[in-house]
């Protein structure tokens, strides 16, 4: 029994390491679709102080935190892209 679940174990570790998923990568994702979301709530309710506040914090969050992302090519985004969707 200890055999089994220490295999068990060893097996999803590997799975894991395998996996091409890039949490940080699928951050950035989260917050672009919150900031664009945010956004186009802005745009169809109208801008007040705090939305724009709100606004600009996630947007200057988004840039620092995605900044490693914006020398990819289009290919790689999207192949990170299709990693998060899993």
């Amino acid at each position: 029994m200890i055999k089994f679940l220490f295999s068990l174990c060893v097996f999803s570790f590997i799975l894991m390491s395998c996996s091409s998923k890039d949490d940080k990568f699928c951050h950035c994702l989260e917050l672009g679709k919150k900031l664009n979301n945010l956004s186009t709530q802005a745009l169809q309710r109208g801008v007040d102080e705090k939305t724009a506040a709100e606004i600009k914090k996630l947007a200057i969050q988004q840039k620092q935190e995605c900044k490693d992302y914006t020398a990819k090519n289009g290919d790689e985004l999207m192949k990170l892209q299709e990693s998060c969707e899993k």
